[in-house]
């Protein structure tokens, strides 16, 4: 384990709301992390073309220009990433209607999407992200369980009392950069339903773990909703069988 490394997470995590820079540098921390735990597990970006789902502020969408052929990053709003990049591309658009081709892309990066879109939709955000996936392609789906100390983002741990008490907290403290409610929408999300909706849409668990934990809590019953502060997905389109009668 790397102090270090965890020191200096620790740092991001401190300063990540003083400014939009200072988000985006969280964001690339952390994608620089993830791209090495990648390679360890034989997902090399180098060949590939990269959606970035619900990109943000890009951070994420700029450190995998480094390594990917080609990244496009689509969010419901414009994102100005500094330095000309010619293997980056941004697309305004919806998670739920992806603008894309069957089969268009090599790789899908999906983080801290899933808690922003309504139970019943996130069906339709797993059916597009099966559709725009090369059948060899993978995707990298996560997100803080709903019940985990951090799962209400800005709003933690005040979402465990409910919206409106959480909105009311949030004001009185101060935490103006807490908009996940009233802007994005916060709703619940766990672990289990997830891995239930995943399954449905044929989409493969090929690894599920805790972000950075050398301790995968992700995967023990129940408590896993309140100790993973991060779960991660790495998917795959499934290999259906076809039944003939006859």
């Amino acid at each position: 384990m790397n102090a270090k490394r965890y020191i200096e997470f620790a740092k991001q995590i401190m300063r990540r709301l003083n400014s939009p820079e200072d988000y985006r540098e969280f964001q690339r921390f952390q994608a620089r992390w993830l791209l090495e735990e990648f390679s360890k597990w034989g997902l090399r970006l180098r060949d590939d073309i990269v959606l970035d789902l619900g990109s943000g502020l890009g951070g994420y969408s700029v450190e995998m220009t480094n390594c990917a052929k080609m990244v496009c990053a689509l969010d419901v709003r414009p994102v100005k990433v500094t330095g000309d990049r010619e293997n980056y591309f941004f697309v305004n658009g919806d998670a739920l209607n992806l603008p894309f081709s069957d089969s268009s892309f090599d790789f899908v990066f999906c983080s801290s999407l899933l808690e922003h879109v309504p139970d019943k939709k996130r069906v339709r955000l797993l059916e597009e992200i099966r559709r725009v996936l090369k059948p060899s392609g993978y995707c990298y789906l996560s997100f803080p369980p709903f019940y985990s100390v951090v799962g209400g983002h800005e709003f933690k741990p005040f979402h465990l009392l409910g919206e409106k008490t959480a909105l009311v907290l949030a004001r009185y403290l101060k935490r103006i950069n807490a908009r996940n409610f009233e802007e994005y929408g916060l709703y619940r999300s766990t672990i289990y339903g997830a891995k239930k909706k995943i399954k449905e849409r044929k989409l493969e668990i090929v690894r599920q773990k805790t972000r950075f934990s050398p301790i995968n809590v992700s995967r023990i019953p129940l408590l896993n909703e309140f100790l993973t502060w991060h779960v991660e997905f790495v998917l795959r389109r499934a290999k259906l069988e076809e039944h003939r009668s006859g």
